[in-house]
């Protein structure tokens, strides 16, 4: 699933500016090469989420 999203993302701003959607999404995917965290599974993603709602 190389250079796509696991999610469809629906954007209803009319101020949207395509560019720079893309250059974040490109910063994040580096972010997360970087922090080691780019080849997560959704089931992986899921408990995180569910372990920080948890935490309080």
């Amino acid at each position: 699933m190389a250079n796509s999203l696991p999610f469809n993302m629906t954007l209803n701003d009319s101020n949207y500016r395509v560019e720079e959607a893309v250059v974040a999404m490109r910063e994040l995917s580096r972010m997360a090469v970087e922090n080691g965290t780019a080849d997560m599974s959704l089931e992986e993603i899921n408990a995180e989420i569910n372990a920080s709602r948890n935490e309080g």
